[in-house]
């Protein structure tokens, strides 16, 4: 019985040993400018693997990385671009986080597009014709993206007042089924409001 133990506990050493190594081998990687391990150390903070998790430090590396020419996959662009955006970390840098969600779109990262719309719908002033066209991508079918499409064309924002495109923009943001969404509930409020007059 003692024996098994001492094996399964030379095993827990050698997987531990084997992780710090292989940890140590990308920081000295990455101390050369190796894209690829910047990206794994970025990915290895980011996620508190073989390290103690630090998101700052994983955000900053995979910017790193980035500026490397590294392939970030689509999914980290958008962490990326939402730093830059909201400023958590760092200082919001509207024009980052664009270039960010650029990137995490040529990638085929649908919710990019909704991201980079929701940029110019926000923007003070509002830039409202680039925030149709991010909405009107064939990749764009969230709920965020279909209500303010509505919301659009209710107010007559950049499109022509339109109250029945309105309400088809509302009943598609139902119609997605993201119940728990924000902008579903928005849309099932609206809808009642415009039904009703």
């Amino acid at each position: 019985m003692a024996r098994c133990g001492v094996e399964q506990n030379i095993k827990y050493f050698d997987r531990a040993t084997e992780n710090k190594l292989y940890y140590l081998s990308l920081l000295e990687r990455a101390k050369k400018r190796d894209p690829d391990a910047v990206l794994k150390l970025a990915l290895c903070w980011y996620h508190g693997t073989y390290t103690v998790r630090d998101e700052m430090k994983g955000l900053y590396y995979l910017e790193m990385a980035d500026m490397l020419g590294a392939d970030i996959p689509s999914a980290y662009y958008i962490f990326m671009g939402e730093e830059r955006r909201f400023g958590t970390f760092f200082e919001k840098d509207t024009e980052k986080a664009l270039l960010y969600y650029r990137k995490a779109a040529d990638k085929g990262q649908e919710f990019a597009y909704e991201c980079i719309g929701d940029i110019y719908y926000e923007s003070d002033p509002a830039d409202y014709e680039k925030a149709y066209l991010c909405y009107m991508t064939p990749e764009n079918k969230s709920p965020d993206a279909l209500y303010k499409l509505g919301e659009m064309y209710r107010m007559g924002l950049y499109v022509e007042q339109n109250i029945k495109k309105a309400l088809e923009y509302y009943r598609e943001t139902i119609n997605t089924g993201y119940t728990i969404d924000d902008h579903y509930i928005l849309a099932e409020k609206r809808l009642r409001e415009l039904e009703a007059v």
